[in-house]
């Protein structure tokens, strides 16, 4: 019994000095760095000129940080009023980027600048740089000298030519979208018109059709005259307040041909203005976060029948319909039993054959707390129908899964070894490990880290570089849109190839400099580019080009050809051969 003894001694001892061998290593194996992003927040305006009466884009875009935050509040801007807000979640390569859309419509013209913006977001404390616009009242330009001055029309052609405004009902509620439609009623020939002033549509969210200028012409009968019908503007308008609202008149300069009496050839006719009265929503129900129309609500991507516990699922549904709706318009019932995401949502309303339709994706995610069978309550809209003149609620999405148990420590068991017999006297001991075995084992930590280490190296330098990969997306985004100006070298379609020609120099710029450049004004420009050692004299020729494109695309006239052909190729040769060009 002694020699039995002492043989289980020596294979105890063994044991214990293997294990304090293995243990550094395996802990060196389990235990990676660590890394902890820092809040990145970066801004950018969607244009640097507008007319009054248009928006502009602000957007935050947030990194770093989790996305389960709400959309922070914008403080006072000097100069801007803002009439909405939307998210969105893109993919990149350095991750998610979680996008806040501010829009922003200017209250007054000239030159407007908004100051740095201090934010709170996600409890840190964030200041993001402002940016500068112009904003422009369009004027009629000065004519050349062999035509004559614009004239008020006198009342022979007023009753030739007129402006008229129309709305597809005289009353709405709140939020009730209408229909507002500009007609040119003429008895003459017109070459062109141009809007010279718009009414600023105070208390109304509007939203134009493109293509309303490309409706047929139609020949109508007033008061016993025979008249051609043009659709000169068509836009949906959503009241945002209740009372008479009233949107004032068009100003508005045609260039007619020459009658037989020798009457003007370049009149301004003023008209379109028309009131609405907005009915107040009755008292709302639990629920209303302002939805008025009439929607369908589908679900798109339903609730999984099986969760894991800790694992997040989403739920995508669709909301189509007439109407408005509001930034968040879904609600969900509160339960213990998951914790819930912000809401994303994607907008694609717009106008379908002269009618607008309303068109969102919202998605939203959703983390199981509790294991076993769970109900899942459902997305609820409540809608005012103003049609039937009260509410609706519409439900979609809801239903049981069952969420398992997982494995981050859920319903942890403790299992007991089998006892072990005793040995039996003269067994002889296990063989210790070979030499060669071990080392072999204690060198794997070492090579399994390094292969980890080069390949995040590897991964990081020359696949997922940040810097690479915006320089490559600038280049491929100023080509893309060089390719759309060439298609749009078309007289008819000049203010489309000057604002192509726009973002590819914005593009190429920021490439040049390496950081935005469209929010810059004129000398902080120059000493951009001087700063990335861009020669003086190309310098100055970019800053004339960006000049001379802003000038065009706003202009009144249209350009020849040739000066299109000409810029076109000015534009070429920036993006393709670099300011050595």
């Amino acid at each position: 019994m002694r020699r039995s003894g002492g043989t289980l001694g020596r294979e105890t001892g063994l044991d214990r000095r293997t294990r304090r061998t293995f243990l550094p290593w395996l802990l060196l194996l389990l235990v990676l760095p660590l890394g902890a992003q820092e809040l990145r927040v970066t801004s950018t305006v969607d244009r640097t000129r507008l007319r009054v009466g248009e928006t502009l884009v602000f957007t935050l875009r947030i990194q770093g940080t989790s996305l389960a935050i709400p959309q922070p509040a914008l403080p006072p801007l000097p100069g801007f009023k803002p009439v909405g807000t939307y998210q969105s979640l893109d993919n990149t390569g350095n991750g998610r980027v979680l996008a806040f859309h501010y829009l922003l419509t200017p209250t007054a013209s000239g030159h407007l600048e908004v100051p740095d913006v201090a934010l709170r977001i996600g409890g840190q404390s964030v200041t993001v740089p402002g940016f500068a616009v112009d904003v422009e009242t369009p004027a009629p330009l000065a004519a050349p000298r062999a035509v004559p001055v614009p004239v008020r029309p006198s009342a022979a052609i007023g009753r030739e030519i007129f402006l008229t405004g129309t709305l597809s009902a005289s009353q709405a509620y709140v939020g009730e979208p209408v229909l507002y439609t500009l007609h040119l009623f003429t008895r003459r020939s017109v070459r062109g018109l141009d809007i010279v002033q718009s009414p600023d549509f105070t208390g109304f969210r509007k939203v134009e059709d493109p293509n309303a200028t490309h409706s047929p012409t139609r020949q109508v009968t007033r008061d016993s005259r025979v008249y051609l019908d043009a659709v000169v503007i068509r836009a949906i308008l959503f009241p945002l307040e209740a009372g008479r609202l009233s949107v004032g008149p068009y100003s508005a300069e045609l260039k007619l041909e020459p009658d037989r009496f020798g009457g003007p050839t370049l009149v301004t006719i003023e008209g379109g203005a028309v009131d609405l009265q907005v009915l107040p929503i009755p008292p709302a129900p639990p629920g209303f976060t302002g939805a008025v129309g009439s929607f369908r609500l589908t679900e798109v991507t339903p609730i999984p029948s099986r969760a894991e516990l800790g694992q997040p699922f989403t739920q995508t549904l669709r909301i189509e319909g007439t109407g408005f709706l509001p930034d968040q318009p879904l609600t969900w019932a509160v339960t213990p039993l998951f914790d819930a995401y912000p809401p994303t949502s994607e907008d694609s309303s717009g106008f379908d054959r002269g009618s607008y339709r309303t068109r969102r994706l919202i998605s939203r995610s959703f983390l199981p707390k509790v294991a076993g069978d769970a109900t899942f309550p459902p997305a609820v809209l409540v809608v005012f129908d103003p049609e039937a003149r009260a509410f609706k609620t519409l439900q979609a999405g809801g239903g049981r899964l069952v969420v398992a148990g997982g494995s981050a420590g859920a319903h942890a068991s403790v299992a007991l070894m089998p006892l072990v017999a005793e040995p039996v006297a003269g067994a002889p001991p296990e063989a210790p490990m070979p030499l060669r075995l071990f080392l072999t084992l204690a060198a794997l930590p070492f090579l399994c880290t390094a292969a980890v280490g080069a390949g995040l190296w590897f991964y990081t330098a020359f696949l997922m570089a940040p810097e690479k990969r915006r320089r490559r997306g600038l280049h491929h985004r100023a080509r893309k849109a060089l390719r759309r100006a060439r298609r749009l070298m078309d007289v008819r379609h000049a203010e489309a190839f000057h604002e192509r020609l726009s973002v590819a120099m914005w593009a190429t710029l920021d490439l040049w400099t390496g950081r935005p450049t469209a929010g810059l004004q004129r000398p902080q420009l120059g000493e951009a580019l001087r700063e990335a050692a861009v020669p003086e004299r190309t310098v100055e020729r970019v800053i004339g080009v960006v000049d001379a494109l802003e000038r065009a695309r706003y202009a009144q006239e249209r350009p020849t050809r040739k000066e299109m052909r000409e810029r076109y190729a000015s534009v070429s040769r920036w993006v393709k051969g670099g300011p050595g060009a």
